[in-house]
């Protein structure tokens, strides 16, 4: 599974800021299950905002806060701060962000609306737009409260090409004259209020270098421990599952979607994969379902789900492997969400699953059987005739 983790600056007071920068310098990093991974971040002109560390997994809902630390432990040198991708997240309570759409096509010089759905928004608070190009990082557009205009970001030149549209819960961010270069992803958030969560696992970890001249460097350590304190926060920037623009002349074509079984497992359970292909734009999202209609979730009644991000036809593929409990008796519908529509496509196992292929089995061989009847029936009419028309012309000549 892919999951990109971004160091992302937030000051508390202002979001202003100028003058610090964050680099990532690995653009990926591959490690077997159960190893140690330190993802790097250096941070330059720090003073006192805060490094978030956010996740955002393949084919998930939004960008998730793992953990985050103030400046005033980065003395000098490296900052390691250690979690676990199972443990789970920080509990935000009041304000949620729902963008509906996964994506969305337009021509150039159309006009957009992307909508972003704001509720238990704090009075005063804040919603944020941010625009996030492949290969480079999060950049705010603008920010607005209701009732007031929008303030665009000084740091982003092109800000003023983008406005808000403001009705009711909806904060929805305006482009009216589209082009090529606006081809991104596009996140709403706000901050979340104070709350704190002793239910969070993490642990911080200080390591000062030797040269305290060098820049400071924030380590995210990704570890098989777990690790339990309390977690006392001051906030939290929550985000939207965010929407894909593509500003393109190309046609929207819904998915081909196939499911099949694959293989069964040594430990006895079983694969059934979810592929989807020939659509544009290639944004999906995978959602499988029960035979009784919930959601299926990973880890959840010995369910696991992986995705696949693309194959070699330009298609994606979503992975359930299902649990030997379940294995003599299931069926799920696979359901593939695109910007042109749904597609569902269903597999099932055991009696049910049986007694269809009985079913069709036996409708097709009584397809055959008629027809094989009727064929030899019109043999026999035929060759009835041609003796027929024979005999009479034996007769003929006999006279």
């Amino acid at each position: 599974m892919f999951i990109a983790i971004y160091a992302v600056l937030f000051s508390l007071t202002t979001e202003a800021v100028l003058g610090v920068r964050l680099e990532q310098k690995d653009l990926s990093l591959t490690k077997e299950k159960g190893k140690t991974i330190h993802i790097s971040c250096e941070v330059t002109g720090l003073n006192t905002d805060y490094v978030h560390w956010y996740q955002k997994k393949d084919g998930e809902e939004a960008l998730k806060r793992i953990l985050f630390g103030p400046a005033l432990y980065l003395v000098a040198g490296v900052w390691a701060l250690a979690g676990n991708l199972g443990l789970p997240h920080e509990a935000v309570l009041g304000v949620s962000l729902e963008q509906i759409d996964l994506s969305m096509t337009k021509d150039e010089r159309k006009s957009v609306y992307i909508s972003c759905k704001v509720t238990e928004l704090s009075s005063g608070n804040y919603v944020h737009w941010y625009q996030k190009k492949d290969g480079e990082a999060l950049t705010r557009i603008l920010y607005v409260k209701s009732g007031s205009s929008p303030v665009h970001d000084a740091n982003y030149k092109d800000a003023k090409e983008f406005s808000v549209r403001m009705q009711a819960d909806n904060y929805d961010l305006k482009i009216a004259n589209l082009k090529k270069s606006h081809s991104a992803v596009y996140y709403c958030a706000s901050w979340a209020g104070s709350h704190s969560d002793n239910k969070y696992s993490q642990k911080l970890e200080i390591h000062r270098h030797r040269d305290g001249l060098r820049p400071r460097i924030s380590n995210l350590v990704i570890s098989a421990h777990v690790f339990i304190t309390e977690c006392h926060t001051v906030g939290e920037k929550v985000f939207g599952s965010g929407t894909r623009l593509y500003v393109t002349e190309k046609k929207k074509k819904s998915p081909t979607v196939s499911v099949f079984p694959v293989s069964k497992e040594a430990n006895g359970t079983h694969v059934l994969l979810c592929h989807a292909k020939d659509m544009f734009p290639e944004l999906v999202k995978f959602i499988w379902q029960d035979k009784n209609g919930g959601i299926v979730k990973s880890s959840e009644g010995g369910d696991e789900l992986l995705e696949q991000s693309g194959d070699q036809e330009g298609g994606k593929t979503s992975m359930l492997i299902v649990d030997k409990s379940k294995v003599t008796s299931y069926r799920y519908t696979c359901i593939v969400r695109h910007e042109n529509g749904e597609e569902r496509a269903v597999i099932e196992n055991g009696f049910f699953g049986l007694s269809r292929r009985l079913y069709l089995f036996s409708v097709t061989y009584v397809i055959l059987l008629v027809k094989n009847v009727m064929y030899f029936c019109t043999v026999l009419v035929l060759l009835y005739k041609r003796n027929s028309t024979s005999m009479e012309v034996l007769r003929g000549k006999a006279r």
